[in-house]
């Protein structure tokens, strides 16, 4: 794997001249990028959202200047410390709005060399592995919070950092520690469902799941996490498809191939028996409705059962709308993480 490396100002005269244009052109607030860091370290939190000013108008003029920066690491360590540990919310908003700007210059530069630019390269190949040592864990972390919107964002940037990353292997294998294998059961649970499954979609249908798919597999076993590692699976059998995920579960050991096939199964009969257990109830409810209105004088259609803009039909154990709780028990996890929010705040 490539390691990211410390800044050799000798060595190196393109960073120094990167530096030294935006230094010129810009008027840079700034004048080191070690102040830099010192300043995201510190708490203050003025001048850490006008740092974060300077650098979201370096990525968006002079992506190089990023690339080229004397102490990426320790930028890219201050950047994951400040995502989950700071106390302000407008400098977490700002680096959150930061890492938008960066991930998406960073995939436009890469568009953009061509692969006899082999210093560039190089450098963006090192930036890419730090962040994904750095900066992924602590997006993994943010994505589980309670927070809507910081995890929303999170989400947001993992996915644009999957399409930008030239090492799916290794982004999987931070998902696989400190994700679903976390031994926080909520972190891992939360993980798994709903961010693993808004992650997996069909433009990453392509890429090797071998390491994805053992460590969901591990967690069958868990019956704490049983549910959300088969909801994973399930998803990812959609994506690839059935084939090829028949491939990937051949490299399971027999145990946990078996154990998965069972838990599979069980929950297809399970969800056959609830659907046809469903349709019954609401096959006796409506002759018991048809019975009552025919009591009542026959043809009133306005009852509560039909009229769907009811204050009955939009109340679920009279506290919950029912349009909440459709969503809620949907498959599609925007809707549900929208649904939450909007749980919660009736609730407050």
């Amino acid at each position: 794997q490539p390691q990211p490396k410390h800044h050799n100002h000798d060595a190196d005269s393109t960073s120094d001249s990167f530096s030294f244009n935006y230094l010129n052109d810009q008027k840079r607030k700034f004048e080191s990028d070690e102040q830099i860091n010192e300043i995201l370290r510190g708490n203050n939190y003025r001048q850490q959202l006008e740092v974060f000013d300077e650098l979201i108008a370096r990525a968006q003029s002079s992506i190089e200047s990023l690339v080229n920066f004397r102490t990426i690491e320790d930028l890219h360590n201050s950047l994951g410390l400040l995502l989950i540990n700071t106390l302000s919310h407008d400098v977490q908003r700002s680096c959150l709005k930061f890492l938008q700007v960066y991930f998406k210059a960073l995939d436009k530069l890469k568009a953009r060399i061509t692969f006899k630019d082999y210093k560039l390269n190089d450098k963006l190949a090192a930036v890419d592995a730090n962040i994904c040592d750095i900066i992924i864990p602590c997006l993994v972390t943010s994505s589980v919070s309670t927070k809507l919107q910081l995890k929303q964002v999170s989400i947001d940037l993992i996915y644009s950092y999957m399409k930008l990353t030239g090492d799916h292997e290794k982004l999987f294998a931070r998902f696989a520690k400190y994700g679903i294998e976390n031994t926080d059961y909520l972190v891992s649970k939360t993980f798994m469902d709903p961010t693993l499954c808004i992650l997996i979609t069909d433009e990453f249908q392509h890429l090797d799941f071998t390491t994805l798919i053992k460590s969901l597999a591990k967690q069958l076993s868990n019956g704490a996490n049983e549910t959300c590692a088969l909801k994973c699976l399930n998803k990812l059998e959609q994506v690839v498809k059935h084939d090829k995920f028949n491939a990937y579960l051949n490299k399971l050991p027999p145990n946990s191939k078996n154990l998965y096939l069972s838990l599979k199964n069980s929950n297809k009969l399970a969800s056959n028996q609830q659907s046809n257990n469903s349709n019954n109830n609401n096959f006796s409810q409506m002759e018991n409705n048809n019975g009552n209105s025919s009591k009542r004088g026959g043809n009133n259609n306005n009852n509560n059962y039909y009229n769907d803009d009811s204050e009955a039909s939009q109340l679920k154990f009279n506290l919950i709308p029912s349009v909440i709780l459709h969503k809620l028990s949907g498959e599609d996890e925007i809707q549900r993480l929208q649904a939450i929010k909007q749980l919660e705040d009736k609730l407050t």
